[in-house]
């Protein structure tokens, strides 16, 4: 089976076998050469922020050879513009460059039973736009933030059922953050998911998970997701834990369109660890995101692909520094993408 390995509207391509959706991991073709090739383009939009363009590829191979063995690889990669000017300034444009390679194994124990390794490695680079003077701030300068990831999963599959688990350990350092700091960037997360299939249409679904980074993650991490929205920020560079309950739809009557439903809440900085912008306080928040993706063949092995998503997020109970922000809307942005992706 083929599988297009991309998230057009993400832009921030993904790569690798954790992609597929929030329950599962992509089962790779058992026989033979396999791959897809993709890109697009994307914009978000957010409260009091962005808008932010973005232009993203990805390319995947596959080999199966055919005694539940396969060997799989992905080169995701990226071009991102902040256009809001910050205030006080000319300074617009912000870009963040991206490229992610990755090379897995993976393996089927059986019928019912995947398990799999994944290697990767990040590179991220932050530029700001015109008009900066470059002793203002250290974020100001250009930056870079580079890392690597080491990442096995298993899935089970009986009945109607799935269950997933994982775990990631990243590595990310910048060369601003270790001039303060010794030491490289460390985050381990682990998740859980389980999902049953209603019908061939209809799926329910639940995630956990639970990260732990260190000062020098949090820090590099931020150059990393300098063009995201404040909840991808957060979880891309703070500790947290969440539960995530979720259903997805596909849309019968109109074949390549699927609609989805993310919701639950997360827990930031758990640990009470003073590393973030947050001043180590506790923050629980609840989390919506609604998202449409369509798929449109062209031919046989071209698509074309469209994605729309909401990611809303409000502070249940939370504090900046001596100011409560409970209730407070932590995000509310849009961020819609098209592109092309060629099967083989």
């Amino acid at each position: 089976m083929k599988k297009t390995l991309i998230v057009i509207a993400a832009v921030v391509v993904t790569a690798g076998a954790l992609a597929a959706n929030p329950w599962t991991v992509t089962q790779y073709n058992q026989n033979g050469l396999s791959g897809s090739i993709a890109g697009g383009v994307s914009d978000l939009a957010q409260y009091k922020a962005g808008p932010v363009w973005g232009l993203g590829a990805n390319a995947g191979t596959s080999y199966g050879f055919g005694n539940g063995a396969v060997v799989y690889g992905n080169i995701a990669a990226s071009r991102t513009w902040d256009m809001l000017p910050i205030s006080g300034t000319d300074h617009t444009g912000d870009n963040l460059n991206s490229f992610a390679p990755t090379l897995g194994v993976q393996y089927s124990l059986d019928a019912n039973t995947l398990v799999g390794v994944q290697v990767g490695y990040g590179n991220y680079t932050f530029s700001p736009g015109s008009g900066i003077n470059e002793n203002q701030t250290t974020y100001n300068l250009n930056a870079k933030s580079v890392g690597y990831s080491f990442n096995p999963y298993a899935q089970y599959t009986f009945g109607q059922s799935t269950i997933m688990g994982s775990f990631n350990y990243s590595t990310l350092w910048n060369s601003f953050v270790n001039q303060a700091e010794q030491g490289n960037g460390v985050a381990n997360k682990g998740t859980v998911a389980y999902s049953y299939a209603l019908t061939p249409d209809l799926a329910v679904g639940v995630t956990g998970a639970m990260q732990e980074v260190n000062a020098n993650y949090a820090g590099a991490a931020q150059y990393q997701y300098a063009n995201s929205n404040n909840y991808q920020a957060m979880i891309g560079s703070s500790d947290y834990a969440q539960i995530m309950p979720g259903i997805t739809y596909t849309v019968s009557q109109l074949p390549g369109l699927s609609l989805g439903l993310q919701t639950g809440l997360t827990w930031f900085n758990n640990r009470k660890c003073d590393i973030n912008s947050y001043n180590g306080n506790f923050m629980s928040t609840f989390v919506f995101i609604p998202s449409v993706n369509y798929t449109v063949p062209l031919t046989d092995s071209l698509n074309l692909l469209a994605s729309a998503e909401y990611n809303g997020v409000k502070v249940i109970n939370g504090s900046n520094g001596a100011n409560s922000i409970n209730g407070s809307t932590l995000n509310s942005s849009f961020q819609v993408g098209t592109g092309l992706s060629y099967s083989f």
